[in-house]
């Protein structure tokens, strides 16, 4: 059987799960349990170009959105699929084209649920969207594709949609940490193969994620918000262990870009304790992971103080990056 690298999830059964708070856990289970499916009639054969014909017009005569919507997500599988059945199959191009009609799927469901007027509905829409692109980014980055590699395009869309898809503020948090975690699985990945001169814009994008994340927490409830700066805390606490060690791998020309993103971590690890500690709502537990954390190298945190004071003046100014 061939080592197809993406499943074909099953959008009807999916959608009968419970969507108003799908958890990363429950993503991760369901990520886990999925099989790799043929993609039936690929690119190559002489009948595709039918098989898209009727799923064209399938999508355009379903006329209920959240039908619409479940068609859209079933048939952008099948592109993933056939992009790597196409790339095992040394045919490069037509394994492009099917990575980029998958993409296209995605912004076509995301699109559309944005533009339903019911709220009720665009929630069940939505929500529908962010959990079969959480499962896409999670399986996808179980097959270990770095930049460059078949599949990153596609991977870095469906984290995109599912964090803009997300309702839930929380379960958000904790997408936008596995995210940030994919980002160091690459690096670590890139230094593995000698490829450090790549780290620098994983890093960046690192940063950003870490940056919208810590910014989230504003403007909610005093509930999420805690368990939101609870997620940020906890997973930069992590962050920084693996960026010290990866920073005493590198070659030197290779450092700064390391220290940068330490430096956001910690700018939003220090940011997310210290309102915490205003509420004093630091759990018990991350109050001992802190104690028991390697202690920071002490440049880092010196260049830290800087950071922290241009971050909180960005917000001041409302002119931070979300």
């Amino acid at each position: 059987m061939r080592n197809i690298i993406i499943i074909s999830i099953l959008i009807i059964a999916l959608c009968m799960l419970p969507v108003a708070s799908a958890d990363l856990v429950e993503l991760e289970n369901t990520a886990e349990n999925y099989e790799f499916r043929d993609a039936g009639t690929t690119p190559d054969s002489l009948f595709y170009g039918f098989e898209r014909a009727i799923e064209s017009i399938d999508i355009h005569l379903t006329f209920d959105d959240q039908k619409k919507v479940e068609k859209i997500l079933s048939y952008s599988e099948r592109r993933l699929s056939e992009a790597w059945i196409m790339q095992e199959r040394n045919q490069s191009d037509l394994a492009e084209q099917a990575e980029q009609r998958y993409t296209e799927h995605l912004m076509m469901a995301r699109e559309l649920g944005h533009n339903v007027a019911d709220d009720a509905v665009r929630q069940e829409i939505e929500s529908a969207i962010s959990q079969a692109t959480g499962i896409h980014m999670i399986v996808l980055e179980k097959k270990s594709i770095s930049p460059n590699d078949r599949g990153y395009t596609a991977k870095k869309t469906a984290e995109e949609i599912s964090i803009q898809t997300e309702v839930n503020p929380v379960d958000k948090a904790h997408k936008y940490s596995r995210i940030a975690e994919h980002r160091l699985n690459e690096v670590d990945r890139l230094v593995e193969s000698n490829r450090t001169d790549s780290i620098e814009p994983v890093l960046e994008d690192y940063e950003t994620i870490i940056n919208d994340m810590s910014m989230m927490a504003e403007g909610l409830d005093e509930a999420n918000r805690t368990e939101v700066e609870i997620i940020v805390a906890e997973s930069t606490l992590k962050h920084q262990e693996r960026l010290e060690m990866v920073h005493q791998k590198v070659p030197d020309n290779a450092k700064e870009s390391i220290e940068k993103a330490m430096n956001r971590s910690l700018a939003g690890h220090e940011r997310a304790l210290e309102a915490l500690e205003k509420r004093d709502s630091i759990p018990e537990d991350l109050r001992k992971d802190i104690d028991r954390a390697p202690v920071v190298n002490e440049s880092i945190r010196n260049q830290n103080t800087n950071n922290v004071e241009h971050f909180q003046g960005q917000k001041e100014m409302g002119t931070e990056h979300i």
